[in-house]
């Protein structure tokens, strides 16, 4: 995503000095300024404004497939275009949703106010990305704001209609694939006593498929909810329990199943304004939480129980929070650690004394983006999804289970890193539209 930031940064340069020129070179420029700063205009010129609109459109629909198909495509040249490496698939595929991306949002409407706002989102990940040259973790950065942008204005019940069918293609293809001995069960792992995970790579990657599948399933149901709904809810926290034996995503189906159950039967919880607030509030609590107990992980008893349970999760924040300071603009990942080596403490020592940093191991997502990407973008983040849980909360029932999704993946995020997400990055969108986007609209 990182080409892809850097054109669409330019697109967004190129229309900004457009309108600022016109603006300049009008007699009346209080007036002109005032009309092209509430005024969406189309970018770069408002030329066949019609037909653009429409190839908008058409660039919507296959940037989106081939975002959401990227792992279907790969799966299936692997089985059936043998001759063909998955780098090749996802060589073309970047390069098509690039030039997609692009193509795109020079075909928006944006006002001069819109490109205010966006423009200190930009300039901070422009900040972070040159401050460290060679981050491999940089798509955590530009891939958000890329996606933001991409979606903006789209039919949200459309879009989240083709990424659930082809997410359900894709997960019947991989476990079909393995159950009949084409692709394996998962990589080599040590802790698979018990444990499937059906063609997926690992456990925890089929448990949180199934999870997102679930998120967009309540997104689209949720208005007509009915009781074979919640017997699915169930029926997948049963399947994470006894197959890929995810704990996490258990507790996240049955968090999300709660949320659901209490907005169909006690809809006036959500309406209060203090529900609201502590909801909105979730993604900053996680990350507050989180880095709290990554911090007093070895003085606090409970935290020794909680280790536990979260697989050694805080005892690897704990030593990396022993080692250099956080950065304001992120760092690289210099460290000279391997998977073998992160229990070992005196490893650890070893690269704390040089001053190197491994983040790489963490997978808690909020320390994770604290030492890659510096506090002003976690805060950045934590602030921006609690602006729209509490937005979507606001504009009517039909969208609470979008404030569902945030609230979910704010939990996931402890363990997983996913702020990067596809279906959490995009609606980032909404606090930029000019019209939010919506379940209760078709366009």
């Amino acid at each position: 995503m990182l080409i892809t930031f850097f054109f669409m940064t330019c697109v967004l340069l190129l229309e900004t000095l457009r309108q600022a020129i016109a603006v300049l070179l009008r007699s009346d420029r209080r007036a002109a300024f005032a009309s092209c700063w509430n005024d969406p205009r189309l970018f770069l010129a408002p030329v066949l404004p019609d037909l653009r609109a429409r190839l908008s459109t058409v660039f919507l629909w296959l940037g989106m497939i081939l975002l959401f198909a990227e792992d279907l495509l790969t799966l299936l040249v692997q089985q059936f275009v043998p001759f063909l490496l998955p780098e090749h698939v996802s060589i073309f595929v970047s390069a098509a949703i690039c030039l997609l991306f692009v193509a795109r949002l020079s075909c928006m409407s944006f006002s001069l106010r819109q490109l205010a706002l966006l423009a200190p989102l930009f300039i901070l990940a422009w900040v972070i990305l040159l401050s460290t040259p060679g981050n491999p973790f940089a798509y955590g950065i530009t891939q958000p704001v890329c996606l933001l942008l991409f979606f903006m204005h789209a039919p949200l019940r459309s879009v989240i209609k083709t990424g659930l069918g082809i997410k359900a293609a894709y997960m019947v293809l991989t476990i079909t694939l393995c159950l009949a001995g084409r692709i394996p069960d998962h990589w080599n792992w040590l802790d698979d006593v018990g444990r499937y995970a059906l063609g997926f790579g690992h456990f925890n990657v089929l448990g949180i498929a199934v999870v997102e599948f679930l998120l967009l399933y309540v997104c689209l149901r949720f208005t007509a909810w009915r009781w074979w709904d919640s017997l699915l809810l169930v029926a997948a926290a049963v399947f994470i329990l006894l197959v890929p034996v995810s704990r996490t995503s258990f507790l996240l189906v049955l968090v999300l199943l709660a949320l659901v159950l209490a907005a169909r039967y006690l809809p006036g919880i959500f309406r209060s304004s203090g529900i609201q607030c502590f909801l909105a509030s979730s993604w900053a609590l996680s990350a507050a939480f989180s880095l709290l107990a990554g911090w007093f992980y070895g003085s606090v008893p409970f935290l020794d129980k909680l280790n536990a349970l979260l697989s050694g999760r805080l005892f690897l924040m704990h030593q990396q929070m022993l080692g250099p300071a956080v950065r304001l603009f992120g760092a690289v990942s210099n460290g000279t650690m391997s998977w073998d080596m992160v229990w070992s403490p005196e490893c650890w020592t070893a690269d704390r004394l040089a001053g190197l940093y491994n983040y790489n191991f963490l997978d808690n997502g909020y320390a994770f983006c604290l030492y890659m990407a510096g506090p002003i973008f976690l805060a950045a983040l934590c602030i921006g999804y609690g602006l729209l849980i509490r937005r979507f909360f606001r504009s009517g029932f039909a969208d609470w289970p979008l404030a569902f999704m945030l609230i979910v993946m704010a939990l996931y995020t402890v363990t997983q890193r996913v702020f990067d997400m596809v279906w959490i990055a995009m609606l980032l969108g909404n606090l930029w539209a000019e019209r939010p986007l919506s379940l209760a609209r078709k366009a």
